[in-house]
């Protein structure tokens, strides 16, 4: 699949910031694994079948994963397009949640 210029952005912001190794590493194997397809290769007619193939608690966890699943196979460039959201989503859950136990930790407010 050949990205679109806003799928490029989006890749080239997620892989630029510093909770990404760390927040990658956090996930289980299957969902860890299909977020790095979803970088590397975008949503495609093999992807959207593979989602469902998930262990029942990563399917139910992780909503990247009903979303492909459950996307058209018309619009792959649109559901590539909510993928990368929904991983910059995370992203951006993971840094509040780090940011919050960094400073209960410390006594901040």
């Amino acid at each position: 699949m050949l990205y679109t210029t806003e799928a490029m952005v989006k890749i080239t912001k997620i892989l630029s910031q510093i909770g990404f190794a760390p927040m990658l590493e956090s996930l289980p194997a299957f969902t860890r694994f299909f977020v790095c397809g979803v970088i590397l290769m975008g949503v495609d007619q093999d992807v959207i079948p593979l989602a469902a193939l998930a262990p029942d608690a990563e399917y139910n966890r992780y909503q990247i994963l009903r979303m492909v699943a459950n996307g058209n196979p018309d619009q792959l460039e649109a559901l590539t397009d909510l993928a990368l959201d929904e991983i910059q989503l995370g992203l951006e859950k993971a840094a509040r949640t780090s940011w919050a136990t960094q400073n209960d930790l410390a006594g901040k407010p």
